[in-house]
């Protein structure tokens, strides 16, 4: 029974149920492979949970968005465009920054935590 009180959570993030979030929608247009994911927490600048993709390849901008990830299951790498290779492996975390361009090269099937954070709109505080 909760007073009001934030709670925390906890999951196992190499089994954690997740849910079919379709296929990948690139920002650019089109679509990549499948993916699931579990939302632990949102807000319209930052969200938090786990994301699961199936081998596949796409070509990424990710604009205005900050991403902190670790790696926990599966095998691929990201290609930047200006040729820096970034190996994804169980163990690896990895930051990518706003306005990164690049390829994603998924191997076996990755399972990573991540961390976004959006842009502030007007009047929100970042």
């Amino acid at each position: 029974m909760s007073d009001g009180t934030p709670q925390a959570r906890s999951v196992r993030a190499l089994d954690a149920p997740l849910a079919d979030a379709g296929p990948y929608v690139i920002a650019s247009g089109g679509t990549g492979p499948n993916t699931r994911e579990l939302v632990l927490t949102e807000s319209p600048t930052h969200e938090f949970g786990i994301w699961e993709c199936q081998p596949g390849s796409w070509w990424e901008d990710t604009g205005d968005v900050d991403e902190v990830f670790h790696v926990v299951a599966g095998r691929g790498r990201i290609v930047s465009d200006a040729g820096e290779i970034t190996e994804l492996v169980a163990g690896q975390t990895v930051h990518v920054p706003p306005h990164w361009r690049g390829r994603w090269e998924v191997e076996e099937t990755i399972r990573k935590i991540h961390a976004l954070k959006f842009p502030a709109s007007d009047g929100e505080a970042d």
